[in-house]
């Protein structure tokens, strides 16, 4: 397990994040073999943020 990455996970104060881990991926996740997989859950995730804020609001994260 990446402990470094569930500890800075675990430490970060905002609400707003998730945490995903792939066993199957290296340190250059979204230029492994598989990295499209990456970027596909990248893109979801701000997607996801951006509908959530289509009203105009500031999106603010501390």
């Amino acid at each position: 397990m990446p402990k470094d990455a569930i500890d800075f996970y675990q430490e970060t104060a905002s609400k707003n994040k998730s945490l995903r881990l792939y066993s199957e991926l290296g340190h250059y996740l979204m230029f492994e073999p598989n990295g499209d997989v990456v970027v596909d859950d990248i893109v979801g995730w701000i997607n996801q943020r951006v509908k959530k804020n289509k009203g105009g609001k500031r999106c603010t994260t501390i």
